[in-house]
């Protein structure tokens, strides 16, 4: 008997005492410093109800909130085998990962909950509400408790999204999207990091108190005659409070929180794709303004160097990158880092043909940037390859074609592994 991939959720969702769903709810709040800690592109989930678009934390009367955007919201799974999708905002507190969650059953309002992510698994913590805002870009916003250590004065790090729909078999979640990223949960991409304190403004100190007292001595002499002579003397002190002092005015409102170097924020952009071998420019900026600042480039390949980059007076850095194959950039100043950044390579492709004097024609091609996969070459009227090649790091191949018919041809390059995009080459002419 087959198992529906709903089936675990459902279990949860009695195991785990989520809270009792909240209704329909007001707009989500605005992000945090102004801008969405997570970017999405819009595709890459294959629902359109769990194709998360943003994610950002924001504040409602004191309260921390996490807000997922997705492209059109309709709080149901997609699946007519799956009875739930999940929605859940991962960070880290320390070195604990944290999440909320929002679970949508079918034909009924969200729950939510709080926990930790281990082992590749949400391990509940305990209740939490939210609501949620319908249609197109609508969203789903999560209170955050004070139990995950996401409290002023805490550094929110690492922030990512992952969907599901159900399960691919019992015990195998169904993800539909990561974001930043693509869809597997351990890709090592994340938004930007965030100060708690920075949602919020301080409180200045309040109107000061004052008090008073004074004491008092005294002396007194007398004498006099009688029938005898006699002199007496007396003293006495007494003591008082005096009346209250005038107390201080109120302080200021206290600033914005800041985390490690004093930083709110870093921000970092980077062209989507590039073509062939060249170097392209990212930029980026840290919040507050600092001059000097190192920042370090991380690559999530290894081939990617970047050399440390310099902030200017006006907090900017830039430089230029070499991107051999596709990657994913964060810049981090002291610990502190901005969303990661993907960016994918299209190869260049160039192949020419030489007639022999055999009679045979010789393709010979080059690949750019040079990356390991294979080459399928093809008519450009045929199905089938004429010809195929494997490709090195050199990015150099060649294809000995003994008879070939007439016509045009193109070289169709797969690339290893998600290194880099397909490309197909210029067309090259066999007369």
């Amino acid at each position: 008997m087959s198992i529906p991939r709903s089936s675990a959720a459902a279990v949860l969702l009695l195991a785990a005492g989520l809270a009792a769903p909240a209704s329909a709810g007001a707009a989500a709040p605005a992000p945090c410093g102004g801008s969405a800690q997570i970017t999405d592109a819009t595709g890459d989930g294959h629902h359109i109800n769990t194709d998360v678009t943003a994610a950002w934390f924001g504040q409602t009367a004191g309260q921390l909130q996490a807000v997922i955007q997705v492209k059109s919201a309709a709080w149901e799974p997609a699946h007519e085998d799956s009875s739930s999708a999940t929605f859940a905002m991962l960070f880290r507190v320390g070195g604990t990962v944290r999440y909320v969650r929002g679970v949508a059953p079918r034909n009924a309002p969200p729950v939510y909950d709080h926990g930790t992510w281990s082992g590749g698994r949400f391990v509940s913590a305990g209740p939490t509400t939210g609501s949620v805002t319908q249609g197109p870009g609508g969203s789903m916003t999560i209170d955050v408790p004070a139990a995950t250590g996401a409290v002023s004065g805490a550094v929110i790090a690492e922030p990512f999204v992952l969907t599901a729909d159900g399960e691919d078999a019992p015990g195998v979640t169904h993800y539909v999207d990561r974001a930043p990223g693509g869809i597997t949960p351990t890709e090592p991409a994340y938004g930007a990091d965030l100060v708690v304190a920075s949602c919020f403004g301080g409180n200045g100190g309040g109107a000061g108190t004052g008090g008073g007292s004074g004491t008092g001595t005294g002396t007194g002499t007398g004498g006099g005659t009688s029938p005898g002579t006699g002199t007496g003397s007396g003293a006495g002190s007494g003591t008082g409070t005096g009346a209250d002092g005038t107390g201080g005015t109120a302080g200021p409102a206290g600033g914005l929180g800041t985390g490690t170097a004093g930083l709110t924020a870093v921000q970092l952009t980077a062209p989507a794709r590039v073509t062939g071998d060249g170097r392209v420019r990212i930029s980026g900026r840290v919040v507050p303004a600092r001059a000097g600042m190192i920042v370090t480039i991380r690559s999530t390949v290894s081939r990617v160097k970047v050399p440390n980059l310099v902030t200017t007076a006006d907090g900017s850095f830039s430089g230029l990158v070499r991107i051999p194959e596709s990657t994913g950039l964060r810049a981090v100043v002291d610990g502190f880092g901005s969303q990661t950044r993907s960016v994918l390579v299209r190869p260049l492709v160039r192949i020419t043909t030489t007639r022999l004097r055999s009679g045979a024609v010789l393709v010979t091609g080059v690949v750019k940037p040079g990356l390991p996969g294979r080459i399928q070459l093809l008519r450009t009227t045929a199905i089938t390859p004429s010809g195929r090649a494997t490709v090195s790091t050199s990015g150099r191949f060649r294809i000995r074609l003994a008879n070939p018919k007439r016509g045009r041809y193109q070289a169709i390059f797969t690339p290893a592994g998600d290194r880099a995009e397909r490309a197909t080459s210029n067309t090259g002419v066999i007369r």
